[in-house]
């Protein structure tokens, strides 16, 4: 009897023990996180030859992060988020209507317009996925492109190389936009978050924030 009793303890042991490793292994999956922080965004004004003409712009981003374990928590290890995407839905403010939707690029990845003609294909169909690890502070990933000289703006990703910075089919007019970002990754949970972006009349009266 006592065997028997000992049986059964030291099974439901091995599974109280099986079941907290599947719920901690489960916790350790990525978790993305994304922000509208300034610091994600980039002011350049280009003097080179090949791109002086587009002169001075500003690249509106957001980073992209995959959160660590809080304290005391910290010390167990968060997976790395693996072959992440991202889509963006531009919809109308007042109207709700979407205006347009396109793939991700991520600021990180190689410009297409140093790869080669197959290289360059490639990318347009298929952005460049990427990794984000706990120990980054993340990944920034490119919303608009605002033009000074010009002063108008357009959704910014690998499609804008092929249309002089300014793919017409991504343009933004003046007003405000929600934003629908979605974010994939190969070995966690998928994430969707809303944004606002407020197109105005110059670089200090554009932005983009959290809703």
């Amino acid at each position: 009897m006592d065997l028997l009793v000992s049986f059964f303890i030291g099974l439901l042991a091995s599974l109280v023990a099986i079941l907290i490793s599947l719920y901690i292994e489960r916790l350790r999956q990525p978790k993305i996180i994304i922000k509208a922080y300034k610091i994600a965004n980039t002011e350049i004004e280009y003097s080179d030859p090949e791109r002086e003409h587009i002169g001075k712009v500003k690249y509106y981003r957001l980073l992209v992060a995959n959160r660590s374990f809080p304290i005391p928590f910290h010390w167990i290890p968060r997976q790395t988020a693996e072959s992440c995407r991202a889509t963006l839905d531009f919809i109308g403010f007042d109207t709700n209507d979407l205006v347009f939707s396109m793939q991700g690029r991520w600021s990180s990845t190689p410009e297409l317009p140093f790869l080669s003609s197959s290289d360059k294909m490639l990318r347009l169909l298929n952005p460049d996925p990427v990794t984000i690890s706990t120990s980054s502070i993340g990944e920034k990933l490119d919303v608009f492109i605002w033009h000074d000289k010009t002063k108008d703006a357009y959704g910014w990703n690998n499609e804008a190389y092929f249309s002089n910075w300014k793919p017409a089919h991504y343009a933004l007019k003046t007003g405000k936009y929600k934003l629908e970002v979605h974010i994939t990754t190969q070995n966690g949970k998928s994430l969707a978050e809303d944004f606002i972006i407020k197109i105005g009349t110059s670089i200090k009266t554009t932005s983009i924030y959290h809703q």
